[in-house]
């Protein structure tokens, strides 16, 4: 009686083990000094990324539109800034050196367009 149940604890284990994801390998795919979006909390499902230092405020592509929840900024002295509506709307900072991996219920999926210089 005692093999099944050890036998059934070890496999539990091993599942658990196996489909738990580490989100240091998703933040090791933000390119340096970057600025990089995921549509998953954690760091999980990759949208974008861009190089620090872009004054020009971009759209995100139309399949990426309100997806962001989480966020990696890498660059060590820009501010990047991402807008709900296509540069102008409700806005999320993102400070240089600086990342969050569950952005706040009340800013989820919201990133229409974003900038990786001047902040907000």
């Amino acid at each position: 009686m005692r093999l099944p149940v050890v036998l059934g604890t070890v496999m539990l284990t091993v599942t658990a083990a196996l489909t738990v994801t580490p989100a240091h390998a998703a933040l090791a795919d933000c390119p340096n000094t970057s600025m990089c979006i995921w549509a998953n909390n954690d760091f999980g499902a990759a949208l974008d990324s861009r190089k620090s230092g872009l004054a020009v405020i971009l759209p995100v592509s139309t399949r990426l539109d309100n997806k962001m929840d989480s966020w990696r900024n890498d660059s060590p002295s820009y501010d990047s800034c991402g807008y709900d509506g296509h540069g102008s709307g409700d806005t999320q900072e993102w400070k240089a050196s600086s990342q969050d991996n569950n952005v706040s219920v009340l800013n989820s999926d919201e990133v229409s367009s974003w900038r990786t210089l001047g902040g907000c």
